[in-house]
């Protein structure tokens, strides 16, 4: 006989916003405004900017300059909604969003 399977897989949205360190608490007040979105903030460490060049927050004083990886794992239903409150900082080049779909494991 079969073990049953203690989880399934549910389809949702993986949003990464990757932003600079300055205006996260502006975007932070903005996601927790959202009904059901949950995410996590880690720090870039170095990267390459098409208008920029290389950059690397070491040496790195102040929040400006810096950027941080926003990571969500949203339903699909909330997806337009947290669009619309980025909607300006990716408009102004303070923000790049990326989504893709996932599948999530839950027991």
């Amino acid at each position: 006989m079969t073990e049953p399977v203690p989880w399934s897989l549910r389809p949702q949205k993986r949003v990464e916003i990757i932003v600079d360190a300055a205006v996260l608490p502006r975007l932070s007040r903005r996601l927790d405004g959202l009904a059901d979105t949950a995410y996590t903030v880690l720090p870039a460490a170095a990267g390459h900017s098409a208008s920029e060049g290389h950059w690397s927050r070491s040496g790195e004083l102040g929040a400006a300059g810096r950027y941080v990886v926003v990571f969500c794992l949203i339903e699909p239903d909330a997806l337009d909604p947290l669009l619309s409150v980025t909607a300006d900082l990716v408009r102004t080049g303070t923000a790049s969003v990326a989504v893709s779909d996932v599948s999530v494991v839950s027991a």
